[in-house]
């Protein structure tokens, strides 16, 4: 209601605040409880650590072998259908005063002209599917629905070229211009994307071959670890000082009642 964040946050009055192993060590008198206790901590964040560090692992070596060879294959061929798109467009490439394009059956040298020819192939569209409405400078054409975004129109030869077009006849005229004339930046655009992705490609296959860089630290924590647990164990196993005592008393006591009971059945058979 007053655009407050409500949460609320406190510390704790007394800096020297206990945790459950340093409790249960003061409890029990045993330190290597509290040891052995912070050590299960330790051990159980570095393995979710290593765990991830497998799962990165997994991931790169997934890329190594599938992603980046794929996506320079992709990048590749895409780069070889650009080049031979821009050697047909510098071979037929409109002049100032030379206009050609053909929409439907009809040949047009008037950019307005075309232009609007353009927006009357589009009008008979009915559906989402791509339908070849001409040519220009040795590109097919086709026109589509895009939704709400209008319509898109695309040129096709080894590549393909996606022209948005608006309702301007000669800003569509334009806009096919400018993507034809981008051609040679689209070209470069893939060639650092090759290279980017076999950097990292190499960048991968020198990662993969590290170990894990908190193993030995995994491996002394699990093998004091053990070493805790077997001395706990033995100290359940041997009794204390006291139980021993109590059970020395019990035992003086059962040997006494047994004697005044031999003492008693003797009485009775003198009386008898």
């Amino acid at each position: 209601m007053t655009s407050k964040l409500p949460g609320r946050s406190c510390d704790d009055v007394d800096e020297q605040a206990l945790s459950y192993a340093e409790v249960k060590a003061l409890a029990t008198g045993n330190p290597l409880i509290k040891e052995k206790m912070d050590l299960d901590v330790k051990v159980s964040k570095l393995k979710l650590i290593k765990a991830n560090f497998a799962s990165q692992r997994y991931r790169l070596e997934d890329n190594i072998l599938k992603a980046y060879p794929r996506a320079i294959s992709v990048q590749t061929e895409q780069k070889s259908a650009l080049i031979e798109d821009m050697k047909l467009y510098e071979s037929k490439q409109p002049t100032k005063d030379h206009f050609e394009m053909t929409i439907g059956n009809v040949f047009h040298t008037d950019k307005k002209e075309a232009g609007n020819a353009i927006l009357e192939a589009v009008k008979k569209l009915k559906d989402d599917k791509p339908r070849a409405i001409g040519q220009y400078a040795g590109f097919k054409m086709a026109a589509k629905y895009a939704g709400f975004d209008g319509v898109d129109l695309y040129l096709k030869n080894q590549a393909t070229h996606t022209v948005h077009l608006g309702t301007d006849p000669l800003g569509n005229i334009t806009r096919i211009g400018h993507v034809l004339d981008s051609i040679p930046e689209q070209i470069k655009k893939c060639g650092m994307n090759i290279k980017d992705t076999l950097e990292r490609l190499e960048n991968a296959r020198d990662e993969v071959k590290k170990p894990f860089p908190q193993e030995q630290e995994l491996n002394d924590y699990l093998l004091r670890l053990n070493e805790l647990n077997t001395m706990l164990s033995i100290e359940q196993s041997e009794p204390t000082q006291g139980s021993q005592e109590n059970e020395d008393n019990l035992d003086k006591e059962l040997r006494e009642d047994m004697e005044m009971n031999a003492i008693d059945e003797g009485e009775w058979d003198l009386e008898q």
